[in-house]
């Protein structure tokens, strides 16, 4: 599988990779002792790895740098279109017009009101 990396550890210990079947993320977790401090991987890297599964975890096994720094804004570009998306979007105003065109409310009669005008009817017959 090829990704590139959102997000790593600034001790090379971690690393979170966007992959390119656009499936779940990928984790990688660096599991040799005697590593020692240093980045391995910086956000925009592209990496080649394999993947695993750990319960419903994508893991990412192995993973080789291909290239660095091939897409940098990456992880802010998704971050901006995921806080674009929170935003309310404005209804066009063609979309409000058709809208108000759409149907009448009718309010609600409760039984005090029917039981009230029936009783009124009554008094006047």
């Amino acid at each position: 599988m090829i990704g590139v990396v959102l997000w790593s550890d600034p001790e090379g210990k971690s690393a979170v990779f966007w992959c390119e079947d656009q499936g779940d993320l990928a984790y990688f977790e660096r599991q040799d002792a005697g590593y020692v401090g240093g980045s391995l991987f910086v956000a925009g890297d592209m990496v080649q790895f394999d993947v695993t599964y750990d319960g419903k975890m994508r893991r990412a096994v192995d993973p080789h740098l291909l290239q660095e720094k091939v897409c940098q804004s990456l992880p802010s570009r998704l971050r901006q279109t995921a806080q674009a998306q929170q935003k309310p979007q404005p209804t066009p105003p063609e979309k409000v017009a058709s809208q108000s065109n759409c149907a009448k409310v009718i309010p609600f009669e409760g039984r005090r009101a029917m039981s009230a005008r029936s009783g009124m009817r009554a008094l006047n017959a």
